[in-house]
């Protein structure tokens, strides 16, 4: 099966989840909303298809394209003007429209509920293919003018976590095909290793350095540890807090920590790569990712791929009950759950595991085995692939008016 697959970004679980789509036999053909940045080839493994710089040169090839749709580019433009959106993305959905004929696409997926999903939506209006898309956090925590209606014209709408599928469900009613589909990690490069542990004992966290991931909560915390204050007795020896990633709040959090004096003990090591993340994982003593509600609790995450690759990785992890979390991380179980927000709750739950090695080891391997059981990306990929599948194919008939790619070719 050769499908279309439209993204906004190479984020690490987008370029995975295309690998584990192709591991397990299907085609994909990748295309992108946005015009793609310099390391996207290297991040998917091939070109992401997008129009060459040229506004003339893309119009003009818009145009030929659109010839071959008739009245459905009438219909898109009046979406667009509805909806706001871009006419760029009338224009890329009547180039994505002759690409999918000629590479016979059977399908069109997106990944996130934002532009991709309605170019998925538009594509699949010109050409007569289904199209469905992957529902994540923010992209349906704020308001967008399409969501309602393409989630009911989509074959299905894959939900990340059961909280993200009843957003989706409240927005766009019964009538809505909302699947539950978790995200996956490659359980291969993401296992309980035999690297060195590190000495001190490292507190891990992993994520874009955003207002949702809690990384000022957990530099609290490290404050309360480091100074002992009422958190336990007796108080944990030395430890050290890594932090890996990049994003807008980065610099604000590393001066926070360096005012509060922990800057040997808060390290903000930067971006990493995949397998970066994979050795830092196996080297670590406890991951934390303590996640809030922000914007009066309407946006937060749903359910962060970097926790599913410790929990891969047999580590301990302390959370928040934020999103689709504890649909992973059952407190006491496979990890432990504090109040979002809550540093002190934060710390007394991390100085446990570092005085508590039966504990972090029990959690670890419950993490382990939860995550080969629910959230193995081949199985979420094969889930995904096998949904698609089942999607009967639309007519091919034409609209009135619409004609050949020979007579449109003829004609420009």
């Amino acid at each position: 099966m050769r499908i279309g697959f439209i993204v906004e970004c190479a984020v690490p679980f987008v370029c995975d989840e295309v690998a584990a789509l192709r591991s397990v036999g299907v085609e994909v053909a990748l295309a992108s909303a946005f015009r793609p940045g310099p390391d996207w080839r290297a991040a998917f493994g091939e070109e992401v298809g997008y129009p060459q710089p040229g506004r003339r040169a893309w119009v003009a090839r818009a145009l030929r394209d659109g010839l071959t749709c008739g009245p459905r580019v009438a219909d898109l433009v009046h979406r667009a003007l509805a909806e706001r959106v871009p006419f760029r993305l009338v224009a890329l959905a009547a180039s994505l429209a002759r690409r999918a004929r000629r590479e016979h696409w059977r399908h069109v997926h997106a990944s996130f509920a934002t532009y991709p999903a309605w170019l998925a939506w538009a594509t699949g209006h010109l050409v007569g293919l289904p199209f469905s898309f992957t529902a994540h956090a923010y992209d349906v925590q704020e308001p967008r003018p399409w969501l309602a209606r393409v989630a009911v014209e989509a074959a299905f709408v894959r939900a990340i976590s059961g909280e993200t599928a009843t957003r989706v469900r409240i927005a766009a009613g019964s009538a809505a095909q909302v699947r539950i589909g978790h995200l996956g990690v490659d359980v291969e490069r993401f296992f309980p290793g035999q690297a060195a542990a590190a000495d001190p004992p490292e507190i891990l966290s992993v994520a874009r350095i955003g207002p949702t991931k809690g990384i000022e909560v957990l530099i609290e915390a490290a404050r309360l540890l480091a100074n002992g204050d009422r958190v336990q007795s007796p108080a944990p020896g030395p430890f050290r807090v890594r932090i890996l990633g990049d994003g807008p709040l980065r610099t604000a959090c590393a001066a926070r920590a360096r005012a509060l004096g922990l800057h040997e003990v808060v390290c903000f090591d930067g971006a990493a790569t995949p397998d970066e993340v994979a050795l830092a994982l196996r080297r670590a003593t406890i991951f934390s990712l303590p996640c809030v509600r922000v914007q009066g609790g309407a946006r937060h995450d749903g359910l962060p791929v970097a926790l599913l690759e410790a929990m891969a990785s047999a580590l301990p992890v302390v959370s928040t009950p934020v999103g689709g979390i504890p649909e992973a991380v059952s407190d006491g179980d496979t990890g432990i759950l504090v109040p979002s927000g809550d540093a002190h709750r934060l710390a007394v739950a991390l100085a446990t595991l570092l005085n508590d090695a039966g504990l972090r080891r029990r959690l670890g391997l419950a993490a382990r085995e939860r995550v080969l059981q629910e959230f193995r990306g081949d199985a979420a990929a094969a889930r995904l692939a096998a949904w698609m599948a089942d999607v009967k194919p639309r007519s091919a008939t034409r609209d009135p008016g619409e004609i050949s790619h020979e007579q449109a070719e003829a004609r420009v």
